[in-house]
């Protein structure tokens, strides 16, 4: 199956070995990290020459590339490999924190024991969405003590940032935010506690006491990515009859998802005509069709959480 498109029944274009692409600004590049044993790298790969340039490529992991408007790389960056549970038990000081490349110069954003990661920068270039572990103390033996949050602050310093969602309960957490294009929506995967899926979730930027859930109940989803318009998010989905995780399309709060292709952590180009993705080891090009993603096709109940009662048991949320 691999790079096979299910709806446009041909092979998508190979571009190399990687997870977790995404799109420079122009379109003529994509930011990928490659697993390398005890290291991650990470690297650019230029959609024409298919050359690659090393952004990373030595000791420690970096992951979760994601493109600023004039070009730099922001992601997340480790000179060691040691699980969120690991650090805190072993009161070790590596931890993962938010590194920014531009022009050859890195510069360490964040910095702490801690887990800094999965970084989004707003399209006013100037505020950045990520994931922490930060506020969250060390309470126990157990793995599901380790929970994390999301964070909202400024790209040139976000120590300075603040919580805007928090799970408090043990096994829950979220991940991944995904800024729209005109900076007033963010969406996010998150999973509930033990025995739950990751589902998307959506919030208007400085509401985030009123949360949408845009996925059906019988659905795992995560990895959300807009399209440049504004009007679709692609990500990664599961659900019964599926053969593995797919690239799903949809249209937020009035488009059932619509399976594009099996894979995962598909990001759309500038241009919206062209998906990349990946099969959990390669990297590969979709050319999507013409006509937009389909509008309700199926029925699905879409859950809002509006500032109950019941809401605010179970969310810790700071403004």
């Amino acid at each position: 199956w691999l790079g096979l498109c299910a709806l446009a029944g041909h092979a998508d274009e190979t571009l190399c070995a990687g997870v977790n692409g995404a799109f420079s600004p122009d379109g003529g590049r994509v930011a990928f990290q490659r697993d390398a044993g005890a290291e991650t790298h990470l690297g650019v790969v230029d959609l024409k020459t298919g050359e690659v340039v090393w952004i990373e490529r030595g000791p420690g992991r970096a992951a979760f590339p994601t493109w600023t408007r004039d070009g730099a790389l922001v992601y997340s960056y480790g000179d060691r490999f040691h699980t969120a549970y690991a650090t805190w038990r072993g009161n070790l000081t590596e931890g993962y924190g938010l590194r920014r490349w531009k022009d050859g110069v890195k510069t360490d954003l964040t910095r702490d024991r801690r887990y800094d990661y999965s970084p989004c920068v707003a399209p006013d270039g100037k505020t950045l969405y990520w994931v922490s572990t930060k506020g969250f103390a060390f309470k126990g033996p157990a793995v599901g003590d380790i929970r994390s949050g999301l964070w909202q602050g400024p790209l040139e310093n976000p120590e300075a940032g603040t919580p805007v969602v928090r799970l408090p309960m043990e096994s829950a957490g979220v991940g991944q935010p995904a800024v729209s294009p005109d900076g007033r929506q963010l969406v996010w995967a998150q999973l509930a506690g033990f025995g739950s899926s990751w589902k998307l979730c959506s919030a208007k930027v400085g509401d985030w006491a009123h949360v949408t859930v845009l996925t059906p109940p019988d659905m795992a989803a995560y990895a959300p990515n807009w399209s440049p318009d504004g009007k679709s998010l692609a990500f990664t989905g599961y659900r019964e009859g599926d053969s593995g995780w797919c690239v799903y399309l949809m249209t937020p709060g009035s488009g059932a998802p619509q399976r594009i292709c099996r894979g995962e952590n598909a990001a759309f180009s500038p241009d919206g005509r062209s998906l990349v993705y990946d099969d959990g080891a390669t990297l590969y090009l979709h050319r999507l069709r013409e006509e937009p993603v389909a509008e309700v096709q199926e029925s699905f109940e879409v859950l809002a959480l509006v500032g109950s009662l019941d809401f605010a048991a179970v969310y810790d949320i700071e403004t």
